[in-house]
């Protein structure tokens, strides 16, 4: 759709902030991508004192969702989706 549409799907910041760059994360299983995921944040949090209201996750769609939101609500990082 997004190809029909003409519509720019490349994400740009509207902060002057610098912060990290944003990290993209890619594995064959959306499974291994949520757990790979769920290890950043825990490292982000207990290492470098990221609070979880700091971060944030971009799903490529919908329907990969699920598995990210059942292993975020398991290790209780998750406050909303």
């Amino acid at each position: 759709m997004e190809v029909r549409e003409k519509v720019n799907k490349k994400l740009i910041s509207e902060r002057t902030i610098k912060g990290k760059p944003i990290e993209f994360n890619f594995r064959q299983r959306v499974e291994d991508e949520a757990e790979d995921t769920a290890k950043k944040i825990k490292e982000l949090c207990q290492k470098e004192g990221f609070k979880y209201k700091d971060i944030a996750i971009l799903i490529r769609a919908n329907d990969h969702s699920q598995p990210f939101k059942e292993l975020l609500k398991d290790r209780q990082f998750l406050s909303s989706f």
